[in-house]
């Protein structure tokens, strides 16, 4: 990543503390991307599991989820050395314990008690891992912040599909609709960033532009709440294939920093 951070310094022993605490930032920021991410992915696949209990598969995802979830806390753990941070990790490691309960219990899953308890312990992690972020920010290049927004809106789209099926199994709680369409908002305004960004690469706009258009298609069926017309496997796979097309993005940005 490149910085004119010489400038700002007098001594060698400055930069180089001072590079060694951006590269901490870059690596915690990261992790906590991680930790958002595959949070709301284990809630989205819990909630399929609970709505389509015979896809056996969806209990080795979760499995996968939990794994990645711990090398993040890892991650973290041996690069930081702020104490709200540390603080934060105290608390999801409590709650993934009641994670792993519930995931790697060997009963199928019929309690709706129990998805709301998994849908309120993500809700509580997103909140943790954006006050992780917040305490290992630092300024951003023009071509960081296109990755980050690729990132964070494959964040967004896992917590959109965790709604969407939550609302599919709860639809008393009025809550999670309107959570729904907040980040349904969120997403729809980052999408606009990343379509006004001048991609030279033409391979890189038509990705783009399949993006844009598998969301004007998934869109109806997010914002139309209506029971009978939901098709929660379509929408997950739908969101899958635009998770992809924000990786290939992301990569593309990662590899222009």
């Amino acid at each position: 990543m490149k910085r004119i951070i010489a400038a700002l310094f007098l001594t060698t022993g400055m930069l180089t503390t001072v590079h060694a605490a951006v590269r901490g930032d870059v690596k915690v920021l990261e992790a906590a991307g991680v930790i958002k991410y595959r949070i709301n992915d284990l809630a989205k696949n819990y909630l399929l599991y609970v709505q389509f209990p015979y896809k056996q598969e969806l209990k080795g995802v979760l499995k996968s989820d939990l794994e990645a979830l711990n090398q993040s806390f890892k991650e973290i753990a041996l690069t930081t050395k702020d104490p709200k941070t540390k603080g934060m990790l105290t608390f999801f490691a409590y709650q993934k314990t009641r994670i792993e309960e519930i995931v790697l219990s060997h009963t199928q899953p019929k309690d709706t008690q129990i998805a709301k308890e998994i849908l309120d312990i993500s809700d509580s992690y997103d909140e943790g891992a954006d006050a992780i972020a917040r305490h290992h920010q630092y300024p951003f290049t023009d071509a960081e912040k296109m990755f980050h927004l690729t990132r964070t809106m494959a964040q967004h789209l896992q917590i959109i599909v965790k709604y969407y099926l939550a609302y599919r199994i709860d639809q008393k709680d009025p809550q999670i609709l309107k959570k729904l369409h907040t980040m349904i908002d969120r997403f729809t305004a980052e999408l606009s960033q990343a379509q006004a960004f001048p991609y030279p690469d033409p391979d890189v706009r038509r990705t783009r532009e399949r993006l844009t258009n598998t969301w004007q298609v998934l869109l109806p069926y997010l914002t139309s709440a209506r029971p009978q017309q939901e098709v929660p496997m379509f929408v997950s796979a739908a969101a899958t294939h635009l998770n992809d097309l924000l990786t290939d993005l992301s990569i593309y940005h990662s590899k222009n920093q």
